[in-house]
């Protein structure tokens, strides 16, 4: 039986195309060039890609994905010249959709049923009042995959495989000398199969990144990590005088966090530690976190209590009853 093609519909103007004259100006200095109705802004074809878009949407369609533009005119002039940048910018090859007579954006999409819409929030010309996703009927949103970027910012930062695209695949990074440290703290022991488990379950996670210093006596910890689905990220130890050792994992754990970052399409963040700050406050950015998952809500860095990062903190204090280890009674 012949395989679905996955089928994608993206937005032009905003999503995927801008002005040449807003090259080289800030997301929010083309906003207000939109906005301030500045000429150029309706110069259609002298338009140009927003940042690697064309590079993206080839990725996408070297794996069999149907592409489809959707675009915001409706005179035919117009039409032919959002034709007219796509093919000389050498998008993929896609048909490009319209509103035709008093068509909204939603019976387009209705029509066409992607798997996957992409737009942006139309920042500049209303919000969500002008976009396709919010408007399409209840029984029908729930088979289609809506991803809904910044104005302006580019798709970049979307999954480059098709099949994280489609199903929201996401990744949780794990620190997990602070994790351990904060949750013996709290007098209790963490059940690691309960808490991929609960990754899982809560947040979507399909890899799981723990990073921890290695210790060769812990060997079989690491066997048992890896056997229950974690992906384990080593970092050597220090040993000092006293006995005790050091294996900081923060700089792993940033770079991963980056190398992963096409492969994803939200993360969680396991750690109560303010490196992970920068880390965090990139990722919001590019509307790629899903929450930062503190082990320990009364004893964790000052840099994760910044407003911007406030909305996406969660706390693990009150799951001990749910992920506390306990050993098996003997018989």
């Amino acid at each position: 039986m012949e395989q679905k093609r996955t089928k994608i519909l993206i937005f032009t103007e905003g999503t995927i195309l801008m002005s040449k004259k807003g090259l080289g100006y800030s997301r929010e200095d083309i906003i207000k060039q939109v906005v301030n109705k500045e000429t150029h802004v309706k110069n259609y074809r002298e338009y140009v890609p927003v940042l690697g878009a064309v590079s993206k949407i080839w990725k996408w369609s070297l794996q069999d994905a149907e592409i489809i533009y959707l675009t915001s005119r409706k005179k035919e002039e117009e039409i032919d010249d959002i034709k007219f940048v796509l093919k000389n910018f050498n998008f993929p090859d896609g048909i490009l959709e319209f509103r035709k007579d008093n068509e909204q954006y939603k019976d387009v999409a209705e029509k066409v049923m992607p798997d996957v819409l992409i737009e942006d929030d139309c920042e500049s010309i209303g919000w969500e009042a002008e976009m396709v996703y919010p408007h399409i009927r209840a029984d029908l949103k729930t088979k289609i995959k809506s991803i809904i970027i910044k104005e302006f910012s580019g798709i970049d930062d979307l999954p480059d495989s098709v099949e994280n695209l489609k199903n929201k695949i996401n990744y949780a990074f794990i620190d997990g000398q602070n994790l351990n440290m904060n949750i013996r703290n709290q007098g209790w022991i963490l059940d690691y199969k309960k808490f991929i488990i609960y990754l899982k379950e809560k947040y979507g996670i399909k890899k799981a990144f723990i990073f921890i210093g290695f210790v060769e006596s812990n060997k079989k910890l690491y066997d048992f990590l890896s056997r229950v689905g974690y992906v384990c990220i080593f970092k050597p130890t220090l040993e000092y005088k006293d006995g005790t050792t050091k294996g900081n994992c923060d700089a792993e754990v940033v770079l991963q966090t980056m190398l992963e970052i096409n492969n994803f399409y939200k993360a969680v963040l396991v750690t109560g530690d303010g490196d992970f700050f920068c880390i965090a406050k990139h990722l919001i950015e590019k509307n790629k976190l899903q929450s930062i998952l503190i082990p320990n809500k009364f004893k964790f860095s000052a840099l994760l209590k910044f407003r911007q990062l406030r909305p996406f903190l969660r706390y693990m204090n009150d799951l001990r009853q749910k992920l506390e280890y306990k050993k098996e009674k003997a018989p």
